[in-house]
Parts: C-alpha cells; sequence; structure tokens
C-alpha cells in the first residue's frame, strides 16, 4: 500500500476523471518520494497515519502548483495563498513528520 494513493488524492482535489490516472499517479510519486527522503526507513515502511496526511497534502500542494494559474492556488473564495514550493511545501507537514525524521536524511 502506497502514503497516498490516486483515489486520495482525486477525493482531495475533487477532480473526480478529468485528469487521467497516470498524470495524478506522477504527483503521488513525487509526494512519496519527498517523505521517502526525510523519515527513517523503519517508520516509511511502517505507512503510519501522519506520514499519509503529510504525502497527501504535499501531493495536492505539488499539483496546485503546477495546475493552478500562474502556479498560485486560490482558496474557496478566490484569494490566492503563497507559493508553496521550495522550503515551504515540506515545512507545512514537518509537525506531522517531526518524529520520525531521519537525520542523517537531512543532511544529505
Amino acid at each position: 500500500m502506497a502514503l497516498v494513493t490516486v483515489d486520495e488524492l482525486k477525493t482531495a482535489l475533487g477532480v473526480g476523471d478529468l485528469y487521467t490516472e497516470d498524470l495524478l499517479q506522477k504527483y503521488c510519486d513525487v509526494a512519496i518520494e519527498l517523505i521517502e527522503g526525510l523519515v527513517t526507513e523503519a517508520s516509511f515502511t511502517a505507512e503510519l497515519a501522519p506520514m499519509r496526511e503529510a504525502a497527501l497534502a504535499t501531493a495536492v500542494d505539488v499539483f496546485q502548483s503546477t495546475k493552478a494559474p500562474g502556479g498560485t492556488p486560490a482558496g474557496a473564495d478566490f484569494t490566492p495563498a503563497p507559493f508553496r514550493m521550495g522550503r515551504s511545501l515540506l515545512s507545512k507537514v514537518g509537525g506531522l513528520l517531526a518524529p520520525y525524521m531521519d537525520a542523517e536524511g537531512m543532511l544529505a
């Protein structure tokens, strides 16, 4: 089982069948690789709930940063959100991952 699935991403984004599963799988894979690089191997293998939440949030942010007009997602009230790529991408989920972070992974 993966940390985030295409069906979970479709539900979180509310896109239905607008995008192909292959395309959405790429966003899931990016999120999984980012999380895998930050946490210990044992906790990554266990697929704990906080890591699943972090992977889903990361996949949504990456998707919105590439598909939203101007690369800036908008909220429900159409106010633009801050740019989410870069350091802020993982800072948002850092609290969820903190107990499972691999100190060696952060140095690489």
